[in-house]
């Protein structure tokens, strides 16, 4: 994909995300939220599962059952408030903590990954004392910038510094540019307000603030963080289903779930997309809460991931 085609790309998402943030936000949500869950899952098995311990794999496994076991009965209602909150925070620092028996033998890369892993767990324990349910949404919007680490991973030399530099750009200044709020007062001088778009069977705006925005922000910074966060989302969808899946060789086959190949795969996505998306328009309040079990496990399962990576692939390099 040319820079052009990139650029032209990521200004369309910004303008739709702008003017229309809760219908873009609902319509992607749909047609790809579960759709990038199984592109990222089968992206992470074929590329790390192969080099990481048996017994490892069992305990993330575990942990992240741990994370089904918490969604679900916070659904039911049997754990909600701060405490449902804790539990999820508790086992995220877990699955933290898992890469220190991993790099304990990876020499100086291994003890930066240990810093890191150790700082992260640090963060946690304050979020969980301090605040925990808000130090979840926090980690929701965080979770928009996971693939610029998924590309920085991949590449090297000169491919690196090139896509970090589009990366700083497109997962950087422009969602900053966005929660400035000054593209949505333009609209808004030219009589359009697009936060004020209320859809059918969704609600409006202010009913979702809470999926991205901490609750001490309020009024127009809230929207605009918020818009924001919906521009992300989409650019993440984008790289996670259109671009990871090119970085697997065609010859990695072999993870821990028997994917099918690329092309059934791709056809599989479709179908999925099709499900979701009508499962949204039919309760889209209801579908939300079931697609978080999914998407809490394949944002969790990035934590070690991500944190273990530099140590996991200069241990055991795969041909690119």
């Amino acid at each position: 994909m040319t820079p052009l085609a990139v650029s032209l790309g990521a200004t369309g998402l910004a303008l739709l995300a702008i003017a229309f943030p809760l219908p873009v936000y609902a319509l992607t949500l749909g047609a790809f939220g579960l759709v990038h869950v199984l592109a990222e899952l089968r992206y992470v098995d074929l590329r790390f599962a192969g080099r990481l311990p048996r017994r490892l794999v069992g305990e993330w496994t575990l942990l992240l059952g741990a994370v089904v076991v918490i969604r679900a009965l916070a659904m039911t209602g049997a754990l909600a408030g701060p405490p449902r909150a804790v539990a999820e925070l508790a086992v995220v620092g877990l699955l933290a903590l898992s890469v220190l028996r991993l790099v304990r033998d990876a020499g100086p890369r291994g003890a930066r990954v240990g810093g890191l892993a150790g700082l992260v767990v640090l963060l946690l324990l304050f979020g969980s004392a301090a605040a925990p349910f808000e130090t979840l949404v926090v980690l929701a919007f965080l979770h928009n910038l996971t693939p610029v680490a998924f590309l920085a991973e991949r590449t090297s030399g000169d491919a690196r510094r090139r896509v970090l530099s589009a990366c700083a750009v497109l997962f950087g200044l422009v969602p900053l540019l966005i929660a400035t709020g000054g593209p949505r007062r333009a609209l808004a001088a030219g009589g359009w307000d697009g936060a004020a778009l209320a859809v059918p069977g969704v609600g409006g705006v202010a009913d979702h603030l809470g999926a991205f925005v901490p609750s001490w922000i309020g009024g127009a910074a809230a929207v605009d963080l918020f818009t924001a966060a919906v521009y992300l989302q989409c650019l993440h969808y984008a790289v996670v289903i259109g671009v990871l899946p090119r970085l697997v060789p065609a010859e990695a086959r072999r993870g821990i779930v028997p994917w099918p190949g690329r092309s059934r795969f791709v056809l599989l996505l479709a179908v999925v997309g099709a499900v979701g998306l009508f499962a949204f328009a039919r309760s889209f309040a209801g579908t939300r809460e079931l697609y978080g079990v999914f998407a809490a496990v394949h944002a969790w399962v990035e934590v070690p991931v991500l944190l273990a990576a530099p140590a996991l692939v200069a241990a055991a390099p795969r041909p690119a």
